[in-house]
């Protein structure tokens, strides 16, 4: 079963108006699909909602959807209207992921309608925030990362999942110099999902591809800063990151536990930038060298 803030099968009491919600993937592996379903004579329209932000914070605009689908770790910040629908009316929050269960999974929890206690004259800005995407010249310049998920076995006959072929306790090879923009091109070469989250900075997914190589444009609901993005099966995705704050060791991995226990966890290093060696150091340590061997050479005469 699913529990929803450590409750099975809960319900929420809602006036006919809007409210916020923000909703977090905490499952280990259950994927959701997300969708707000009518009952019990409430009607048969469909129930939009309206997302303003994901997982680094707020949209540009309003994106609207009729289901939103939630990776482990994935998040969604949204406003469901319900002034459509009357006291007594119940709204069930569904799981259409083919991989829920009937009657279980696929139920996540209940709004049951109540009388209001005053008029909603709450309404919801179309401009949000203002996010400024790298330009084609800046991921042009960028270094690319092609990083494969790989499905392999082991000695015994058990199954590992590797990022890039390694392990937990291989070497680092992933070292980025702080400031840096990178493009990430996550290659899934396994025929399952997997969540792929990058700790200390946020991303932009850039483009992604099919199993047979199409692209999939992608959504307005996608062009937001994530952490977390899902690769499906299959499927090659790229995105931008530059780690601009901190330098030290931080990891990468997926975001499905099981799969993080089968060696889908690495460590990546983000380095200072370089200290640059200006013309006139090199000039002083010219001259420093010309004079010592100078004062070498005179002393035989």
């Amino acid at each position: 079963a699913n529990l929803v803030n450590g409750v099975v099968w809960p319900y929420m009491e809602v006036e006919p108006r809007k409210y916020r919600f923000r909703m977090l993937n905490g499952a280990n592996s259950r994927f959701y699909d997300l969708s707000l379903e009518p009952q019990h004579g409430a009607g048969t329209n469909s129930v939009d909602f309206s997302q303003i932000g994901s997982d680094g914070g707020l949209f540009s605009t309003v994106a609207t959807r009729q289901s939103i689908q939630l990776s482990p770790a994935d998040r969604a910040d949204v406003v469901v209207d319900f002034s459509q629908f009357s006291p007594g009316d119940t709204i069930l929050l569904r799981n259409n992921d083919s991989r829920a269960t009937t009657g279980t999974t696929d139920e996540v929890m209940q709004f049951r309608i109540t009388e209001p206690t005053g008029t909603d004259t709450s309404s919801l800005p179309n401009a949000l925030s203002s996010i400024t995407r790298y330009t084609q010249e800046e991921i042009d310049n960028a270094p690319v990362r092609q990083l494969e998920l790989r499905r392999e076995f082991d000695d015994y006959g058990r199954m590992e999942l590797l990022l890039d072929g390694k392990r937990w306790n291989d070497e680092t090879t992933e070292t980025i110099v702080q400031g840096q923009l990178e493009i990430w091109e996550f290659v899934n070469t396994t025929g399952m999902d997997h969540p792929m989250h990058l700790h200390l900075e946020a991303f932009q997914l850039l483009d992604r591809k099919d199993a047979i190589g199409n692209d999939v444009p992608l959504q307005p609901w996608e062009l937001g800063w994530e952490d977390n993005v899902n690769v499906g099966r299959r499927e090659t995705l790229r995105i931008a990151v530059k780690f601009d704050q901190f330098t030290g060791t931080f990891v990468w991995h997926c975001h499905i536990l099981e799969h993080e226990d089968l060696e889908m966890m690495r460590t990546f290093r983000v380095i200072p930038i370089p200290e640059p060696q200006t013309n006139l150091l090199i000039a002083i340590g010219l001259f420093m060298s010309l004079v010592g061997c100078r004062t070498r050479l005179s002393s035989h005469y």
